[in-house]
């Protein structure tokens, strides 16, 4: 008979609440797309087998664990000891279900790893002609899985601007466009999630584009600009600056968005009249931090250590 009130719990119950639709194992073990924490598989009762005291209360446990990393709470329900009777509870399908709605919901984050300070720098002696300056920095995993737990479990980037220098000599408006554009304008590029970034963390400058609904689950290998911001300077009003994000696409089978994320840089200098004949010479420094996922409340790093390159 199926779960219900004064009947017995069967194998099928059992293993339903596992293995159903958006049931426990798809949101803690691989599961698939944005559902999985990559946790150890609860595994199913034998059909016609007992239900023990012992798997229903790890099935318990587990749910709990789940509730306690989403929002700090428990599901309300509690475990049963060894040679306990299990009794039918009504919270059961509602609280998978809950679990379920809120899987990509993180209470906490976990340690953060302060990520190496890294320099590029654009020179150009002076000219007139328009000048583009483009990096990439990447950010790898061991695999697409690895980076579906990461994110799916609420680990995050922060992009982090620590100065920028104008080395320039001769007093140059375009350099020090450059640098208003970088250190005040774009800054930092904050909480690079799963579905989400924060966003530019600077001021001022003509926002075009200020895309915080893309994170690691809406990249593809198609560049996809983040946040773009033109120069406020009457002189130099076609100058920006840009951070674009993509990945190198699907990887296993359990439909990640790719192992390897991307953050592609542009600073982009529009051709000058020759009265603005000027050198340019920046240096970005910045870093990237990772925001590994919580396991104080039961979970398990699943997701390994991320290469920031």
């Amino acid at each position: 008979m199926a779960y219900s009130q004064g009947g017995l719990i069967q194998a099928s119950d059992y293993n339903g609440f596992l293995n159903g639709a958006n049931q426990v194992n798809k949101i803690w073990s691989t599961g698939s797309g944005d559902a999985g924490y990559g946790q150890t598989v609860l595994p199913t009762v034998s059909s016609g087998g007992t239900v023990s005291a012992a798997q229903w209360s790890t099935l318990i446990n587990t749910m709990n664990i789940m509730s306690m990393h989403q929002s700090n709470t428990g599901t309300g329900i509690s475990p049963v000891t060894s040679g306990s009777t299990i009794f039918w509870i009504s919270l059961m399908s509602s609280a998978i279900n809950t679990l379920y709605t809120n899987r990509k919901n993180a209470y906490s984050a976990g340690t953060t790893t302060t990520g190496s300070t890294f320099s590029p720098n654009f020179t150009v002696a002076n000219t007139m002609l328009a000048q583009t300056w483009t990096f990439t920095r990447t950010m790898t995993f061991a695999s697409g899985d690895a980076a579906r737990y990461f994110f799916n479990a609420g680990g995050y980037f922060n992009f982090v601007t620590t100065s920028v220098v104008n080395g320039s000599t001769s007093g140059s408006i375009r350099s020090s466009g450059w640098t208003t554009l970088i250190g005040t304008n774009l800054q930092n590029l904050s909480g690079i999630a799963g579905h989400s970034n924060g966003g530019r963390t600077g001021i001022g400058g003509t926002v075009v584009t200020n895309s915080t609904n893309l994170g690691y689950w809406d990249s593809t290998t198609t560049t996809l600009p983040i946040s773009k911001i033109l120069s406020a300077s009457s002189t130099y009003s076609g100058d920006y600056v840009q951070v674009a994000i993509r990945s190198n696409g699907t990887q296993g089978i359990y439909n990640d968005a790719g192992s390897v994320l991307y953050l592609d840089f542009t600073v982009y200098s529009g051709a000058v009249s020759s009265s603005f004949n000027e050198d340019i010479n920046v240096t970005w420094n910045h870093r990237i931090d990772t925001v590994y996922p919580e396991t104080t409340s039961g979970l398990t790093s699943t997701w390994g250590t991320v290469t920031i390159t």
